[in-house]
């Protein structure tokens, strides 16, 4: 494709000033679910009105096996948020005169054994602010030992690279170790949080201290009393002059297929959250009407300093791109906790650049219908 025209900026953004970051409150363990009784497959019908864009979706929610294109509507409530805090990898604000609220210390864990220095961190951590403090101080220290009780057991990930898409512990820890190149280093970084009951979404610009930037989100919930992380996304920036060149020449590293994962019946009740997110990622204006509002809503692009937070700015910036949507590979989705589910996918994206496909992870939040509270797209090294 040509590549004489300079490339449009779909997600140009502007990021706030910093904000302190106050502590995460602990949460009272969720107690255990009791079992469901068994569904019938269910056929639910929604409409969607998309108001000033004259455009109706009809919305199907089938059962999983069917995995029907469908999409839902409604409004998100509104749980407790903590947004646009920047941390150093400890807790210390960056950029502001003023410090964050003190970050709790987590027993340094044994080389796989999953043991720690007290009773109470060999089980994982137990509060989000934990968890954080914990992933930080193991990057800081270049070693992926103490991801072990961080992660959950089928945690999903995408890598640097296109091509390192990752279900389970083992081969999420390659993917801590390519990034941190298993070497101590020094790591700031800016975070934002979402919270919701027993789950967060997190998202954080690292800058390394030999100049190299990474950009991660990541799904955390708590089960039992312990935190960990359920889906993440890893991504080095690109600009968009460098992807438009590279994928003119053909020279853009393809996304790796999304492998088939069966979440079980609790990870996508009657296919509900495939059938939302399959016309999101199918269809530029069905996303835009997927977006949740809420100042706690976030999003990545692909560029350096593509950052959208708060929901009317992500759905601004996606409601005035000139750029179509296509499902590659995927979806892979799954519930986490009540009302809190995760999707990836491969998507298409063409504008007047030419087509890309990008990697893209989602956090998604239920009211009536499962809206998106957090996306990171990425393009896929190696550059």
């Amino acid at each position: 494709m040509s590549t004489q025209k300079p490339p449009v900026d779909p997600f140009a953004a502007t990021v706030p000033p910093s904000a302190e970051r106050p502590a995460v409150k602990k949460r009272e363990p969720r107690p255990p679910e009791p079992p469901k009784s068994s569904r019938n497959a269910l056929l639910v019908v929604l409409g969607i009105v998309l108001v000033g864009g004259g455009v109706t979706a009809g919305i199907l929610a089938a059962q999983r096996a069917n995995r029907s294109h469908t999409a839902g509507t409604g409004s998100a409530a509104a749980p407790a948020s903590v947004v646009g805090a920047p941390v150093t990898a400890g807790g210390s604000a960056v950029g502001s005169a003023a410090s964050a609220a003190p970050v709790a210390p987590v027993a340094p864990i044994a080389s796989g054994s999953g043991s720690a220095g007290s009773a109470a961190a060999a089980t994982g951590p137990t509060s989000l602010d934990a968890l954080l403090a914990a992933q930080d101080k193991a990057i800081n220290d270049g070693t992926s030992a103490p991801f072990e009780p961080l992660l959950a057991p089928d945690i999903f990930g995408f890598g640097i690279d296109a091509g390192e898409v990752r279900v389970g512990r083992d081969g999420n820890y390659e993917l801590v170790r390519h990034v941190i190149g298993m070497k101590p280093m020094t790591m700031t970084a800016k975070r934002y949080t979402g919270l919701a009951d027993h789950a967060a979404w997190v998202a954080e610009v690292m800058t390394f201290s030999d100049g190299h930037v990474v950009e991660l989100s990541e799904l955390a919930s708590e089960h039992g009393g312990t935190w960990r992380i359920d889906a993440w996304h890893w991504s080095l920036p690109l600009s968009n002059t460098k992807a438009a060149q590279l994928a003119g020449a053909d020279k853009l590293a393809k996304p790796g297929d999304l492998p088939a994962v069966d979440v079980g019946s609790d990870g996508d009740p009657d296919g509900e959250i495939s059938g939302a997110v399959i016309p999101a990622f199918s269809d530029r204006q069905v996303y835009v009407h997927a977006l949740s509002p809420k100042p706690d809503a976030f999003a990545f692009g692909s560029a350096p300093g593509e950052l959208m937070i708060g929901g009317a700015k992500v759905t601004g910036v996606f409601s005035k791109m000139d750029a179509s949507f296509a499902l590659g590979s995927g979806p892979i989705v799954k519930q986490v906790a009540p009302g809190i589910a995760y999707a990836a996918a491969n998507v298409d994206f063409t504008n007047k650049a030419g087509t890309q496909t990008f990697r893209v992870l989602l956090v998604l939040q239920k009211a009536d219908f499962w809206r998106i509270v957090q996306g990171h797209w990425s393009n896929g090294g190696p550059f």
